[in-house]
């Protein structure tokens, strides 16, 4: 036999459904969701309902059924000391898929507890509108949480810890954008100047904190 007519090493797209379901499995948490998305859109054989027994009704691609089973395994986590699961109970929406709910996973939303350390894009790019920014020292009234549709199925209420100015860590940056976006004061003027309305003000290193209020999740996937 000629080596013209060796048959050809075997890809990703030609192994056993099967096998390919544990290798979407093994991907390194944190990045499986932007990988099981990047397969979806370079391979029809990923985007297709993926080829496995029982998935005939629910029609999942093999990347979603990956999503599915890895979620399954986060949710099965043993409770901890104080009788709580590690993993927040999520109920997805219509049309949502389970990408969607392992990218809030990978991203720190649905661990138990108080969150801190959560950047901004975290939370902008699993889909959630901004309905409320406002400085601490305004003070919130009835109708600026009427922002919030009634029709939101989930409500996430933070504080964004804004530096002094010439501060350059991600806070910092990312609250600029909000407060840029939003037309308000800048947070970050020098101490020596008289604080504009809607300006945090204070002393030069003083702790600046905004509040952020955010509303509905679009059922839309940002990778």
């Amino acid at each position: 036999m000629s080596s013209t007519d060796a048959e050809p090493p075997p890809t990703l797209a030609t192994l056993d459904p099967e096998l390919q379901l544990l290798i979407f499995q093994s991907f390194r948490r944190g990045d499986a969701t932007a990988s099981l998305c990047g397969l979806e859109q370079t391979c029809k054989a990923f985007s297709a309902m993926g080829q496995l027994l029982g998935n005939e009704v629910e029609g999942l691609s093999l990347p979603e059924i990956a999503a599915r089973l890895m979620m399954a395994h986060a949710l099965a986590l043993p409770v901890r000391p104080d009788g709580l699961k590690p993993i927040r109970p999520y109920e997805r929406g219509p049309g949502e898929g389970h990408k969607h709910v392992l990218n809030l996973l990978e991203r720190g939303l649905l661990t138990r507890g108080v969150l801190h350390n959560v950047p901004e894009s975290a939370v902008e790019r699993t889909g959630w509108q901004l309905a409320y920014s406002e400085p601490y020292s305004h003070r919130t009234q009835a109708s600026d949480l009427e922002r919030v549709p009634a029709t939101a199925r989930y409500v996430m209420v933070a504080a964004i810890y804004v530096g002094p100015e010439g501060t350059e860590g991600f806070a910092a940056r990312a609250v600029r954008t909000v407060f840029g976006r939003l037309e308000l004061g800048n947070p970050f003027a020098p101490a020596n100047t008289a604080p504009a309305a809607g300006e945090l003000g204070g002393a030069a290193g003083e702790r600046r904190l905004g509040l952020l209020a955010w509303g509905r999740r679009e059922i839309v996937l940002k990778v």
